[in-house]
């Protein structure tokens, strides 16, 4: 019978002896001193949206002119937190109106929508935008959902 290897036999002895131990080694210390203990602040988890049927954003969409503003049918609303699964797109009506129901809300933030018809551009002056679809391009507007039922009016107008 062969004698068991000089490693194996250090690691039976580290083993019997108790060099060998399942807690973590730890710095020295100076004597009489005791080790501190490091504070962090608390981890929150990141905010995430909910999802409330009982939420409702509708408006008017107006063709400005040079006469006044009209109800403009037609115009294309995207709404990315709307509807049970987002991503959700409707047309206003004979009366320029659109409704989407039911919101994936994340608090204090600003819920994205883009507006577009056909030969049509956005006003001058809006506001820019705040979150991450600031410089995206024409047609984004952001909306505040500040009860159960927000209405937001949006305007544009007609290509020259």
């Amino acid at each position: 019978m062969k004698p068991p290897a000089p490693v194996l036999s250090l690691a039976v002895l580290m083993v019997t002896s108790g060099a060998c131990s399942e807690t973590s080694p730890t710095a020295p210390t100076a004597p009489g001193l005791a080790p501190t203990a490091v504070s962090r602040p608390p981890v929150s988890p990141a905010p995430t949206h909910t999802y409330t049927a009982d939420v409702t954003l509708s408006g008017v969409v107006w063709e400005r002119t040079e006469t006044g503003s009209k109800p403009l049918q037609g115009a294309s609303i995207y709404c990315d937190a709307c509807g049970e699964y987002g991503h959700t797109t409707v047309t206003t009506d004979e009366s320029g109106s659109y409704t989407f129901t039911g919101m994936w809300l994340l608090p204090f933030s600003a819920v994205p929508l883009h507006l577009e018809k056909d030969g049509y551009n956005d006003p001058p002056g809006l506001p820019p935008l705040k979150s991450p679809f600031a410089g995206k391009g024409a047609g984004w507007r952001e909306v505040m959902i500040s009860s159960t039922e927000t209405q937001f009016d949006m305007d544009l107008i007609r290509r020259q």
